[in-house]
């Protein structure tokens, strides 16, 4: 079920010759990275169920075909010469229905090391491309053999190639030939990055009667002839490519900024010349709880962690815009991890302008600690701890507490509020709950807050509280 059985079917432009009897077929028997019903979708200890193909090819490849086959080696396939299909074997068994999207993702592979799994990482995927089924935009279609059975396999055709038919000027780092193709002069400008690659071109020349491939490596694009009239060129950026990101560790309850360092990032320079596809602006993040994204692209459907605020999303639509953003650098500000959110790592999903496209949300590399505030609270009816209070309930308790050494002021001073959630810690304290002092007297928040009764050195109690 390797690579290794991946064999070329025999389909001429004219018939397809035995179409069915060779082909790669997956081990898994329900694969579907999407929660369908019980039997299909991924989880933490199972990600993997949708079907993953690698091969290497060498050379200028220009076009990858995906046929999706309705029956398994055993099922019918096409005679050629009785120009119909035929029983082979034993009936194979039908399938219901065809991948919904393929993906196809280029990278490089250099003495048996390969590039990162990553379409926006810097030593990444030089190239990916999506066919969605049923998109009208997109090369992919359903075969019927013959035309009154249904359809028997579906054919996705991906077009490989790099970059754009225009002419970026830039300044020029670099000018390689023997460059194979659009592909490889884009992987090059990656591979040089470090030098300050961010676009580049490609071109087949004409010498000597001889063909000449060359590739210029360049900085940032400072102008884009769309016309090509001196020869074909191929041009195009690094795309978006992120080699940091930052905090590492916050502070509960404390605001914070994330930063995504790196480059090719949207700017209003790239998206003028054309060569950025979404405005700077558009980019955004997710701050999600690390232990259930476990895949890149389960990003698209992970919600924001609980306890998180300053990020709002709404399916994969996620607001705000950045505050900053360079083509190095993107920065998100006023996040918040608030001190009884569960779990205690986050990792960051980012989006580079594309909102509807859950393939343009991508997992960072590097997780952000939150630590646990040294102050916290418990809620409780009798002697049990709880999280939610009924307004049946007669009296309650909040006790607070520090962990020891983690601050030095008295707790004689110490004073709580209890504000709606919509509220900040300036509001007072709801009208509908009252407080009472140890000899039963009312107490209010004058603006101060309400004191309680000290336990120790890093304990507070107030054990008399009422909803109205």
């Amino acid at each position: 079920f390797g690579p290794a059985n991946l064999n070329d079917d025999v389909i001429s432009a004219t018939s397809p010759a035995d179409f069915m009897k060779d082909g790669w077929w997956s081990s898994c028997l329900n694969c579907n990275p999407y929660p369908v019903d019980s039997t299909h979708g991924a989880t933490v200890a199972t990600p993997l169920e949708s079907v993953h193909v690698d091969f290497e090819a060498d050379g200028d490849v220009q076009c990858v075909e995906v046929i999706s086959k309705a029956h398994d080696n055993t099922g019918r396939y096409w005679d050629d010469a009785a120009s119909t299909t035929t029983m082979g074997y034993d009936q194979g068994p039908h399938k219901q229905y065809y991948p919904t999207d393929i993906v196809l993702h280029r990278g490089k592979s250099l003495n048996g090391e390969r590039c990162s799994l990553s379409e926006i990482a810097s030593t990444g995927f030089t190239e990916s491309w999506v066919l969605e089924f049923n998109n009208p935009n997109h090369d992919y279609d359903l075969e019927k053999i013959p035309a009154d059975t249904g359809p028997d396999f579906a054919v996705a055709r991906f077009k490989t190639g790099c970059g754009m038919r225009v002419d970026i000027n830039a300044d020029i780092i670099a000018l390689q030939e023997g460059v194979p193709g659009p592909c490889h002069c884009k992987q090059l400008c990656l591979d040089t990055a470090d030098q300050g690659c961010r676009s580049w071109k490609w071109r087949q020349d004409q010498r000597d009667g001889a063909d000449v491939r060359v590739c210029f490596t360049m900085g940032e694009a400072l102008a884009v002839d769309a016309d090509c009239t001196e020869g074909d060129w191929y041009s195009g950026t690094t795309g978006p490519r992120v080699t940091a990101m930052t905090p590492t560790a916050v502070t509960r309850n404390t605001p914070f900024s994330v930063a995504v360092a790196g480059l090719g990032f949207p700017t209003d320079t790239t998206v003028s010349l054309g060569l950025s596809p979404t405005s700077a602006t558009r980019q955004r993040i997710k701050v999600v709880d690390a232990a259930l994204t476990t895949l890149e692209t389960a990003c698209a459907e992970a919600p924001v962690a609980t306890g998180v605020a300053g990020i709002r999303c709404t399916g994969s639509v996620c607001s705000p815009s950045p505050t900053l953003a360079t083509g190095n650098l993107v920065r998100f500000d006023g996040i918040q991890i608030a001190s009884g959110a569960t779990g205690g790592q986050f990792r960051i999903c980012y989006n580079p302008g594309r909102l509807i496209d859950r393939y343009s949300w991508h997992l960072l590399p590097g997780t952000i600690s939150a630590h646990r505030s040294p102050v916290t609270f418990t809620a409780m009816v009798g002697t049990t701890a709880v999280t939610t209070i009924p307004r049946s309930t007669t009296t309650f308790k909040i006790h607070v507490e520090r962990t020891p050494f983690a601050s030095y002021t008295d707790v004689e001073n110490w004073r709580v509020r209890l504000v709606k959630d919509q509220y900040g810690c300036g509001a007072r304290t709801e009208k509908t709950i009252g407080f009472q002092d140890a000899g039963g007297t009312a107490q209010t928040d004058a603006g101060q807050g309400i004191p309680g009764v000290a336990d120790g050195v890093d304990k507070v109690k107030w054990d008399s509280i009422t909803c109205f």
